[in-house]
Formats: structure tokens, C-alpha cells, sequence
């Protein structure tokens, strides 16, 4: 249920990045490709890094009470992550590389200030997010993973 929450949020904060955001954010969501998140798919950052990049697209979109949401889920999100990717689905390298070939698609998309296609890409993103990280593992919940 937490991916279909984020997914709820997330692609209209997309869109409302694209078509109110400014280069500040747009720089920053690239400095965070390009220092934040680490090189190595293996590292154990992954989640946290990961997670900060999609807390940013919803608080950089200019709604504060989306920004809110966002900021609420942001632990769970990282727990349930790095819970997945060190237990169940370690990321593979073509994985990891997909990962920031979808970011780096949404940052192209914003910037062209196409709200449609950014909002459309990113809910696309979330959903093979979901359908790959959930493979085998439709039973585990959310307050499991937060003990």
C-alpha cells in the first residue's frame, strides 16, 4: 500500500514540477543524480539516496501539502527499500542503470515544462517500480517491515 500511496502523489508533483518548477530545482534534482545518489547499485545507501530523489521531485513541485505527504512517507519508504534490497531483491546492476535512466528522463521531461509527459512518465516509473520490487513478496506489509 505504500507504493500505491506514492504513486497517488508523485506523478502530480511531477507534473506540477514541470510546469511551475524553475532551474534551481531542476539543478538540484541533477546534482542529486550526479553526487547524492551513490555509483555502485550495491551500496547501502541505495534506499536513502533513492528515497531523498523522489521526497524532492514531490517537495520541489511548489504544493506544500503534497511536500507534507511526501516528507511523512519518507521513512517508511526508505525502511520498506532497503528492507527489499537487502533481504529480498538486491538491485542488479541493469536494474540500477534503468533507475537513472528514468530520472534522468524525468529531469529532461520537467525541464521541457511538459507536465503531461512528466506526470505520465513518472506514474509509468512508479508502477514497473512496483510490479518488479513486489515479484513473490504480494504478502509482506508495510508494519512488518517497520518492526
Amino acid at each position: 500500500d505504500l507504493l500505491v500511496a506514492r504513486s497517488a502523489i508523485e506523478p502530480m508533483a511531477a507534473r506540477l514540477l514541470a510546469e511551475q518548477g524553475d532551474e534551481a530545482a531542476f539543478g538540484e534534482l541533477e546534482r542529486m543524480l550526479d553526487e547524492h545518489i551513490p555509483k555502485d547499485w550495491r551500496s547501502d545507501r541505495l534506499a536513502e539516496t533513492t528515497g531523498d530523489f523522489h521526497r524532492r521531485v514531490v517537495e520541489l513541485s511548489g504544493n506544500a501539502t503534497l511536500g507534507i505527504i511526501a516528507g511523512m512517507l519518507h521513512e517508511i519508504t526508505v525502511r520498506h527499500h532497503a528492507f527489499l534490497f537487502k533481504e529480498h531483491r538486491p538491485v542488479s546492476k541493469a536494474d540500477y542503470e534503468k533507475l537513472m535512466r528514468s530520472y534522468r528522463r524525468l529531469i529532461q521531461l520537467i525541464r521541457s515544462g511538459d507536465g503531461d509527459a512528466a506526470e505520465a512518465h513518472w506514474r509509468k516509473h512508479l508502477d514497473n517500480a512496483r510490479n518488479l520490487m513486489l515479484q513473490g513478496l504480494e504478502t509482506v506489509k508495510v508494519r512488518d517491515v517497520m518492526r
